[in-house]
């Protein structure tokens, strides 16, 4: 291999002259005396020749590093050269501009915007990558359409620098519907998206009384504004505003209040309803709503048990449109709910923290609603209720029990009646999603059996995804490994262990 070092024409090599032969070798030997006059003479024109040489090598160093400096920036020349030449028969540029706009889009959309600075969003990001992608981006309203103000958002922001960002942000949304969060005090930034109110279709705010005189001293409407969510210690006259400027609500969640009907809502408009109530006030404005579909009832424990059981004697109450019911930490009132409502269309039902107890059955016998969907977390239930309630609801897909209760726990009985027999007919058939937490005393071996019995793939149900999580003393189900090479997405652990079986 030929030297690197070595010139292709004349064959020199610095390194040629680079070695110094020694006129002495032995003179480190410690038994070697003091040198004669001749011997030191030819030591000092060795030393002489060797500096010689070190001011040679020390120039050619130079000269390559000239060089190499040279031929590096010449690289990034030519780099830059490829780089800026290849991007122009780049597949990129044959993406119609809709299509970057949508991607653009799915990039902001999986962006967690929560203690970020506004402006290292990726829609902002792309504005700086070239002026074709900042044109796309700017000319995307639907992009810029989403604003989130949080106390992050500002971060080493100027007051001026993030003013002109927001109201540069409102400029590109265009005419769009605006979604708006806005969770922080700063007042210029609310007057900003105060002055675009008419667009706002979907808002959340969260702030405290001293920052809302914006708010209040707003004169104008939100006339598209359709879903709002607040956190605002403010005063009743200050939400009774908002709700009465805002005509087309319909998802509303709202405040604690002893009186639910001062709100100024347009009850029958409603679709998605939170409601922090007690039963008797939740059935005093429940016939109101007649188109809701999704409500969401959130017990508020007040110590009163004559609040909270105020519903006994009251009619029945018949929503037809509601599709989607979730009651928590309502503890044993939920049992007056259930007594005295009736749904015959509910799909969905989740039950977290509240006790319905045996009104749980006449219920959905009453309602006779094809429920799809049933979630039970800490409902102090027995499992003998669960079984009956499962054989009147043979359309359910997803059924998730997490901790029916202390005394309650899944026997060979119950785990038995899910197994499906090819011969008789089964407890919901139509059974996809099962989520199991708590203590198991049956034998794993009929936990397999009834998994193994529902398979899509392999057995006569349609289960296609198991969660079970047990409590310690529970015993082990094995087989995890088969059961998911025959087709079950499947997720066990005891409860507290950091990896899965």
């Amino acid at each position: 291999m030929a030297c690197p070092s070595r010139c292709s024409h004349c064959g020199f090599s610095v390194l040629d002259i680079a070695a110094v032969p020694s006129p002495h070798p032995y003179l480190s030997s410690a038994s070697y005396g003091t040198p004669s006059n001749l011997e030191a003479a030819a030591i000092q024109n060795a030393v002489n020749t060797a500096e010689q040489n070190i001011i040679t090598v020390d120039k050619e160093v130079e000269r390559l590093q000239r060089a190499l400096d040279q031929l590096s920036a010449r690289r990034t020349e030519l780099e830059d050269f490829r780089m800026s030449h290849k991007s122009a028969i780049s597949s990129l540029r044959k993406l119609p501009n809709e299509i970057l706009g949508e991607i653009f889009l799915l990039a902001d959309f999986c962006w967690n915007e929560m203690f970020k600075e506004l402006c290292y969003a990726p829609k902002w990001i792309v504005t700086r990558v070239c002026t074709g992608w900042r044109a796309v981006a700017t000319s995307t309203p639907s992009l810029w359409a989403k604003i989130s103000v949080g106390p992050w958002s500002k971060g080493r922001l100027s007051d001026r620098c993030f003013a002109c960002l927001l109201s540069q942000q409102v400029k590109w949304t265009g005419e769009s519907p605006l979604v708006v969060s806005y969770m922080t005090g700063d007042k210029d930034g609310l007057d900003i998206l105060l002055s675009v109110a008419d667009r706002w279709r979907d808002a959340f705010l969260s702030m405290q009384d001293e920052n809302l005189q914006s708010l209040r001293n707003f004169t104008g409407s939100f006339p598209s504004l359709e879903k709002f969510r607040s956190f605002l210690d403010v005063e009743l006259e200050d939400r009774v505003k908002i709700y009465s400027i805002s005509p087309r609500l319909r998802d509303v969640e709202l405040p604690p209040h002893p009186d639910p009907t001062v709100f100024p809502l347009h009850w029958a408009q409603l679709e998605y309803c939170a409601l922090p109530y007690a039963p008797r006030d939740v059935f005093r404005i429940l016939p109101l709503m007649s188109s809701i579909v999704s409500l969401s009832l959130k017990g508020l424990f007040r110590g009163d048990p004559d609040v909270w059981n105020a519903a006994v004697g009251a009619p029945q109450t018949i929503s037809e449109t509601l599709r989607t019911l979730t009651l928590s930490n309502y503890k044993t009132s939920a049992a007056s709910i259930f007594a005295f409502l009736v749904a015959p269309s509910l799909r969905q039902l989740v039950i977290d923290n509240s006790y319905p107890r045996q009104e749980f059955i006449p219920f959905l016998i009453r309602s006779g609603c094809p429920l799809t969907h049933l979630t039970l977390k800490n409902v102090q239930m027995h499992v003998e209720i669960v079984l009956k309630a499962l054989t009147l609801t043979p359309h359910l897909e997803e059924l998730v029990m997490n901790d029916l209760g202390a005394d309650n726990t899944i026997s060979d009985t119950f785990v038995g009646a899910l197994t499906c027999l090819s011969d008789a007919h089964h407890l919901v058939p139509n059974l996809v999603f099962l989520s199991i937490t708590g203590c198991f005393a049956c034998e794993s071996s009929l936990v397999v059996k009834m998994l193994r019995s529902r398979n899509a793939a392999t057995g006569a149900g349609k289960l296609r995804s198991v969660r079970l999580f047990w409590y310690s003393g529970s015993p082990h189900v094995p087989l995890v490994e088969e059961l998911e090479d025959e087709g079950l997405d499947m997720r066990c652990s005891h409860l507290g262990q950091s990896t899965w079986d």
